[in-house]
């Protein structure tokens, strides 16, 4: 879900550290799953082949 930020959300170091940090957990979380899928679809690809 996308969210949305005012100005005053960066006004210092620690807001600004912790939206970069969110931004790696979600990106991080995609990852994840698109990698699982990923694995999966070799896999079953991998047994219809044997």
């Amino acid at each position: 879900m996308a969210k949305f930020y005012n100005i005053r959300d960066f006004l210092d170091d620690e807001s600004v550290e912790k939206f970069i940090n969110e931004l790696i957990e979600e990106n991080m979380e995609y990852l994840r799953t698109k990698y699982r899928q990923l694995v999966q679809t070799a896999n079953k690809s991998r047994n219809r082949v044997l």
